[in-house]
């Protein structure tokens, strides 16, 4: 890995990725140790459903999208390229295109308390010794003026994005294509709503975790970091386009529940799960009702093609059901 020389190129980096990928470092930590509830709330279809009825001229439609996968993956979705085709208008999540990098500001409790090291957070010494090295290795020399938690979340995001060139960001991919192709655009969030939400999570997450605990989950990703994969459960299934299998993972995620450990304390599960509870809210449902409000209109004033990460279309409150109990026939486009 490259050092970051100065302070621009780490806000840089930290507004490219963590918008998009904002609690990746714990949900990947937390989840190693939980166990999960189930759900019957599924239902078999691909990445790409057609909305029709209530009224509608022109059938409009919903696209999953992943956040981390190449753009040009949209092209193997069934159907996907005549949706873009015959859409007048696309309805994205935010503008991905306008974020300023310059602009990101570090807050204060990203900081390590003055009195405060790394060192004092480990009771194994010998742990202390493999964050420091493993940081120094990758050129974070000044890691200690940051908590864990910081480093814990840029890593997997960095792992996360690992050879994905921002451009080529599905959703920023299909944006871009949008624009050079003439269609009317809608973002359904305006950057600032983006921004407030991102703080806000960001300093719930700061309080939700104690400093050993982020010390604890550092250890554990920077033990991870390095190690091969074939890529997430998530991945698998959405480059597999089983809509199914998605589903089942997502409400698996959604409700995991931490076993106790002698670091998951039960003091700590609650406050995990007080917070997962709030992340999940806020950057799902409450997302999902709030463009509810405006998908109706703007599906009956144009065909539209609506790309929206694809967790945002599972579920009892995704998309695809709030669509249905407003009287409209959401169908999934299968290859024929």
């Amino acid at each position: 890995m490259k050092a970051i020389k100065s302070e621009f190129q780490m806000k840089a980096l930290m507004k490219n990725w963590l918008y998009l990928f904002v609690g990746i470092g714990l949900a990947v930590v937390v989840s190693a140790s939980c166990s999960v509830k189930t759900s019957d709330l599924y239902e078999d279809g691909g990445l790409l459903w057609q909305v029709s009825g209530n009224g509608l001229r022109d059938t409009s439609y919903l696209l999953g999208s992943m956040h981390n996968i190449k753009g040009t993956f949209m092209d193997s979705i069934p159907g996907a390229r005549k949706a873009f085709d015959e859409a007048e208008q696309l309805a994205v999540e935010n503008d991905y295109l306008s974020r300023d990098s310059a602009s990101y500001s570090f807050k204060s409790y990203l900081y390590m308390p003055a009195d405060t090291t790394y060192e004092m957070l480990y009771h194994d010494l010998r742990q202390y010794e493999y964050v420091d090295s493993t940081l120094k290795a990758m050129q974070f020399f000044r890691y200690e003026a940051f908590k864990p938690l910081f480093w814990m979340s840029l890593l997997e995001s960095i792992k996360g994005y690992k050879g994905l060139d921002r451009k080529d960001i599905m959703d920023i991919y299909i944006l871009q294509q949008g624009i050079e192709h003439k269609k009317e655009i809608v973002y359904l969030e305006e950057t600032e709503e983006v921004d407030r939400r991102q703080e806000r999570m960001d300093s719930l997450r700061y309080q939700a975790i104690d400093l050993p605990l982020q010390a604890y989950f550092l250890h554990e990703s920077l033990q991870n970091f390095s190690k091969k994969e074939d890529g997430s459960k998530m991945i698998q299934a959405y480059k597999g386009q089983n809509f199914r299998l998605l589903s089942e993972i997502i409400a698996s995620e959604r409700d995991s529940v931490p076993e106790e450990t002698e670091m998951l304390t039960k003091e700590r599960i609650n406050r995990l799960d007080s917070f997962l509870d709030c992340f999940y809210r806020m950057t799902g449902s409450d997302r999902n009702h709030a463009w509810m409000s405006k998908l109706p209109g703007l599906m009956q004033k144009k065909p539209t093609l609506v790309v929206v990460g694809v967790a945002h279309l599972a579920g009892e409150e995704g998309l695809i059901s709030l669509l249905r109990k407003e009287g409209y026939e959401v169908k999934p486009v299968i290859e024929k």
